[in-house]
């Protein structure tokens, strides 16, 4: 999933439907979370499983991104709004992911 959503939002700011303070508010998450993943791969027998499980904050964040990204198709006014909104729960669904593997 993260793979295709890369690269509906490469295309997107490929062809400047999306500026580039539009791509970090959708990547913020992915952003926080690579160095965690890159640490749970390396470290699996130290992490509970139940770490390894999304929660509604990342599920909210998603919905977001995806409706962002269907602003961002269509022009829409509202393309920012959507993506600072993804951004922000994006940012707070990764920092509830690190709280819950380093606790």
């Amino acid at each position: 999933m993260k793979l295709f959503a890369l690269s509906v939002v490469s295309a997107l700011y490929a062809s400047h439907r999306l500026t580039t303070e539009e791509l970090l508010w959708l990547s913020a998450r992915e952003i926080g979370e690579l160095p965690l993943a890159l640490w749970m791969q390396n470290k699996p027998e130290r992490i509970p499983a139940t770490t390894h499980t999304a929660n509604v904050l990342g599920k909210a964040a998603t919905t977001l991104q995806f409706a962002a990204a269907n602003a961002a198709i269509f022009n829409s006014k509202h393309t920012r709004k959507l993506a600072v909104a993804a951004g922000v729960l994006g940012i707070a669904a990764c920092t509830t992911y690190w709280w819950r593997a380093l606790k």
